[in-house]
C-alpha cells in the first residue's frame, strides 16, 4: 500500500481544501492518507474539517511551524519537522497545495527522499499590483521551490507563462467539486433581484470593491439586494461601508457557513470581483445551481467564467463598470435564465470530478 501525504495550510473545508479532500476521498483504498495543516487558527469551522477527513479514514496531523506569513526562523523549522516527519514515516508521495506549503512542504519532502513530491498551484503569491522587489522576491520563492519537486499542478492555463523553465514538470488539472453532494432547489423570482457573494472577507477577494459597485448600481436601480456569505478581516470594515452608504437594508451579512446551498437556490446572479483568482470553486457551484456570474477579467476567470455565455467580466479596479454589468443582468431575466442555463451546461462538462481525480491518479502512478 502506497504512502500519500497532502499538505495544507489552514484546517478549514476551503476552497484548496476540498480539493485535497476529494483527491484523497476518491483515489482509492490501495492508498494509506495522511493530511498535515498548520495548526495556525483562521476563519472556519475546524472541527467540521476535522471531521470530514477523519470520517474518510484519512489521518489528519498538524506543524507547530508552518505560519502563512513569511519568518525565516519558522520557516526552516517548518521544513526540517516536515523533513523528520517524512523520514520517520516514508511516504511515497507527498502532495503540497498553495503558496507555503508549497515552499517548506517541497523542500522538506524532496530532502527527505520522498520518491514523489507533487505541487499544485492554487494561486501564486507573486500577485498582480504588489510592489516589483515583493513581486520578483515571491517569484525567486517559487521559482527556487520549483526544483525541489517531480510535478508541478496548475488549476489554469494562464499561469503556464510563469513556468517557462520547467515546462517538462507542467501539467494542467482544472478542480472539480462533487456536484452530487450539492443540494437543488426551487427559485422563486420577486420584486428585488438578489445578488450573492460566497467566500473569504479579505484582501484577495476585493470586497469592499464589490461593495463600491453594488452601491452605484443600486443608486440606479433600487430593487437590488446582496447577500454575503462568509467572514474574514474585512468583514467590519465591510459592514462600516454599508452602514456609511446607506446600504443597510440592501445588503445582508450571513457570516460563515460550509453548506451555502440555500443562499444560491434563493438568487439570482452571483457576484465576485477578486484581486487576482486561480480558479474559483464558488464559479462552479453558482454554475451549477444556473446562476449567471458577474466577475472581473483576471489570472483564470476567464477559463471558468465564459464572458457574454455563463456570465459577464468587467475590468479590474473599475467599479463603474462592475456596476454596468449588474445593470445589464439584472434589468434581463432572459439573459439571466439564458446565462444561467449556459453555466450549468459549462460546469458540468468541463469540470468533472471523475476526470479530475482520475488525472491526479495518473500523476501519483507515474503514468503522466
Amino acid at each position: 500500500m502506497k504512502k500519500i501525504l497532502h499538505i495544507q495550510l489552514y484546517c478549514k473545508m476551503s476552497g484548496v481544501q476540498k480539493i485535497s479532500y476529494e483527491i484523497l476521498k476518491n483515489i482509492g483504498e490501495e492508498y494509506e492518507k495522511t493530511i498535515l495543516f498548520s495548526e495556525e487558527k483562521c476563519i472556519g469551522n475546524m472541527q467540521e474539517t476535522l471531521s470530514a477527513f477523519s470520517d474518510m479514514g484519512i489521518n489528519v496531523v498538524f506543524s507547530k511551524a508552518m505560519k502563512h506569513r513569511i519568518n525565516i526562523i519558522y520557516d526552516l523549522k517548518a521544513i526540517w519537522e516536515i523533513y523528520r516527519f517524512c523520514k520517520q514515516n516514508e511516504f511515497d508521495i507527498v502532495h503540497t497545495n498553495s503558496s507555503k506549503p508549497g515552499i517548506v512542504g517541497r523542500i522538506g519532502a524532496t530532502l527527505a527522499g520522498t520518491p514523489m513530491v507533487v505541487h499544485t498551484v492554487h494561486g501564486t503569491s507573486f500577485t498582480p499590483g504588489m510592489a516589483w522587489y515583493k513581486w520578483v522576491f515571491y517569484y525567486l520563492c517559487e521559482y527556487i521551490a520549483s526544483f525541489f519537486c517531480d510535478k508541478i499542478i496548475l488549476v489554469n492555463q494562464y499561469y503556464k507563462k510563469y513556468y517557462w523553465y520547467s515546462k517538462n514538470k507542467v501539467k494542467t488539472i482544472y478542480n472539480a467539486i462533487d456536484y452530487d453532494e450539492l443540494k437543488k432547489g426551487v427559485r422563486t423570482q420577486d420584486y428585488s433581484v438578489k445578488l450573492l457573494y460566497v467566500g473569504r472577507l479579505d484582501k484577495q477577494k476585493n470586497p469592499l470593491f464589490m461593495l463600491k459597485a453594488f452601491e452605484l448600481a443600486r443608486k440606479k436601480e433600487p430593487k437590488l439586494e446582496l447577500t454575503i456569505v462568509g467572514d474574514g478581516e474585512l468583514m467590519d470594515a465591510c459592514k462600516l461601508y454599508v452602514k456609511k452608504v446607506g446600504l443597510s437594508e440592501a445588503v445582508r451579512f450571513v457570516g460563515w457557513t460550509n453548506n451555502p446551498s440555500d443562499y444560491y437556490t434563493k438568487s439570482d446572479i452571483f457576484i465576485s470581483t477578486p484581486r487576482y483568482e486561480a480558479f474559483g470553486l464558488t464559479f462552479l457551484e453558482a454554475g451549477f445551481y444556473s446562476l449567471p456570474v458577474i466577475s472581473v477579467e483576471i489570472e483564470g476567470i476567464p477559463e471558468v467564467v465564459i464572458d457574454g455565455k455563463t456570465g459577464l467580466l468587467g475590468k479590474v479596479n473599475d467599479a463603474k463598470d462592475i456596476a454596468k454589468k449588474i445593470l445589464i443582468l439584472s434589468g434581463d431575466l432572459n439573459l439571466r435564465k439564458k446565462m444561467g442555463d449556459e453555466a450549468h451546461e459549462y460546469v458540468l462538462n468541463h469540470f468533472s470530478l471523475i476526470d479530475m481525480v482520475d488525472e491526479y491518479k495518473k500523476i501519483y502512478q507515474g503514468s503522466c
